[in-house]
């Protein structure tokens, strides 16, 4: 009778550990993820700068700037990195990694990368390159595998590169005047140097943004660059050629350019 006993004090032992030892270790879902971009308008003051080349005067389009000066701008290529979104979920940054874009006036939508699918309320990013990538000629990037510097780093070899280094903003057009632009002034910056990065400010857009899945190709947030109110900062009488990487007062300005669309025209977010 004693070995019936055991066998059947056995018999739930072996079946408890076959059950519990065969399962499998519990998974973690993976994170849900949505394409992200962003829509980069170009304008002076409150006026949309067509994404039309204007290679000469007689196409620009005229705008008043912040001083009332008439403008008009046929290039304005700046270099934009290490690009962040902020969750109102969690208060975290997500940062993705490697990412480099150079936004032209013909271009305003770029998609990005794949983000968590989330509610976020603010975008942060760096205009310039950083020293790491900043110092390294176009032929390094051909063909380097690097995520997305391949192509705008290579492919703007020729008005981006300052050897050394690349201009992180190349900007050209006409100044008039307050009371007309009959006689069109041209000029042109072109800024080079890691001394020049800037991150702009973290100004809320006092809405939420969300990223939801399933949705077919990318989801834009809409930001603006105003060259109006870094223009207001530089007399043009005379002709401009600026080619510099000496830190100038006019440029603490640079931050001040960039603001979220709103929905209601000309209102500040």
């Amino acid at each position: 009778m004693k070995n019936n006993y055991k066998f059947l004090f056995l018999v739930p032992v072996v079946m408890l550990a076959f059950l519990f030892g065969c399962r499998k270790p519990a998974t973690t879902a993976a994170a849900q993820k949505a394409l992200f971009g962003l829509h980069l308008h170009t304008y002076i003051d409150t006026n949309l700068v067509s994404t039309s080349l204007t290679d000469t005067v007689q196409y620009g389009q005229w705008f008043q700037d912040h001083n009332q000066r008439w403008m008009n701008i046929t290039n304005a290529s700046i270099y934009i990195s290490n690009i962040g979104i902020h969750s109102s979920t969690t208060g975290q940054w997500y940062n993705l990694q490697g990412s480099v874009m150079l936004k032209r006036i013909e271009n305003e939508q770029y998609a990005i990368d794949s983000v968590p699918v989330d509610n976020y309320d603010n975008v942060r990013f760096t205009i310039g390159l950083g020293s790491a990538l900043n110092n390294n000629p176009p032929s390094y990037y051909s063909g380097s595998g690097i995520p997305v510097a391949d192509s705008v780093l290579t492919a703007s070899e020729n008005i981006m590169y300052a050897n050394p280094g690349y201009y992180f903003l190349y900007l050209t057009g006409y100044a008039g005047t307050t009371s007309g632009h009959s006689n069109p002034v041209p000029f042109s910056y072109q800024l080079a140097g890691d001394t020049f990065q800037v991150s702009p400010p973290s100004a809320s857009q006092n809405n939420i943004f969300p990223i939801i899945p399933n949705v077919p190709g990318a989801q834009y947030v809409h930001i603006i660059f105003d060259y109006g109110k870094l223009l207001q900062s530089f007399p043009i009488t005379a002709p401009v050629n600026l080619k510099t990487t000496t830190p100038t007062p006019q440029l603490d300005s640079i931050p001040g350019i960039i603001r979220y669309e709103c929905a209601t025209p000309g209102k500040d977010c």
